[in-house]
């Protein structure tokens, strides 16, 4: 097989493969809708990804310690009920409230993965429908709007022709890749994700690791029912119910390995980007709800196939 800098063609392939999925897409969509080049339009690409972009860098950090947070719909959506309902007290209570809630929440899963011994799946799994049914309760099973003008203008406000939604997405994603990338902290994440037991030895603590990251997702979960609360002006159930499937099938488009110690923040938002332009396509495209979701879901069994056929190469190597 050709080698280019050390690496097999097929190898730069697969490391290239979200890259070449958009690249395929851009030309595409050039013949079929040029209004797909406009800078208009993938601002709003970016404003719909935004708000599960925030919540996919938290999953991206617990994925590489091979754990997962199923909960991270119902956190925003309840993050977002707690906004609208302490509007009357001014904004920074409702924020402050709000993350507070989200971050207990956080601490909770983690509590009840790290020291309960309870799989991240099943134990988000029902975190999750414990807070949906908090959030129907509380609403009504009714929409409730909010009442505080100031508060929309957090989403609302822009900076250069940008909306502060999407700012925000993109600071928190600078910040995160520097701290999973070059810090300590980032170095310990990969250390426990990719083996606890010499994580362990090297005198790092998984398990609070585990608990700060559990936490972390559930803060930035909150910071998305915010930014949800103000672009929306409402609380809502409905809110948030394929927002984990979503994160999650993005971190996994990403390449970020289910297997742990493997992955980054940079990679995770190519996932996001490419469903993020996906939807976008289809919806210039004009193709039912149904053939969107079996494409998407396609897509996902390919990169994840092609990254199983990566992994037991290296083992064989």
């Amino acid at each position: 097989m050709t080698r280019f800098k050390g690496l097999r063609i097929d190898e730069i392939l697969v490391e290239m493969r979200i890259f070449i999925l958009i690249g395929v897409l851009f030309i595409i969509l050039g013949f079929v809708a040029p209004s797909f080049y406009s800078v208009n339009n993938f601002l709003s690409v970016f404003q719909n990804i935004s708000l599960e972009g925030i919540i996919m860098i938290g999953m991206t950090l617990l994925i590489i310690m091979c754990e997962m947070d199923l909960s991270v719909g119902a956190v925003m959506s309840f993050s977002c009920y707690c906004c609208i309902m302490f509007q009357p007290h001014g904004v920074i209570p409702a924020v402050l409230v709000a993350l507070a809630a989200s971050a207990f929440v956080g601490l909770m899963n983690g509590v009840i993965v790290i020291k309960a011994k309870v799989s991240s799946i099943p134990a988000t799994l029902g975190m999750m429908v414990l807070i949906n049914g908090l959030v129907f309760l509380l609403t009504g099973n009714k929409s409730i709007p909010g009442q505080n003008e100031n508060f929309i203008k957090i989403a609302g406000f822009k900076m250069l022709g940008i909306s502060m939604l999407i700012w925000i997405f993109i600071i928190l994603v600078i910040i995160f890749a520097i701290i999973l990338a070059r810090t300590k902290f980032g170095r310990d994440v990969y250390a426990v994700g990719g083996n606890k037991t010499a994580a362990l030895f090297s005198g790092i603590s998984p398990e609070r690791i585990k608990i700060i990251v559990f936490i972390l997702t559930g803060v930035l979960a909150g910071v998305a029912g915010i930014m949800m609360a103000s672009k929306l002006n409402i609380a809502s159930g409905l809110l948030g119910q394929q927002t984990a499937f979503m994160v999650i099938t993005a971190v996994l488009l990403g390449g970020v390995s289910l297997g742990g110690g493997e992955g980054s923040i940079p990679k995770a938002l190519q996932g996001m980007v490419l469903i993020g332009l996906l939807s976008n396509a289809m919806q210039f495209l004009k193709l039912p709800n149904p053939l969107q979701s079996i494409i998407t879901g396609s897509i996902l069994i390919a990169i994840l196939a092609t990254d199983a056929i990566k992994i037991r190469k290296r083992q064989f190597e």
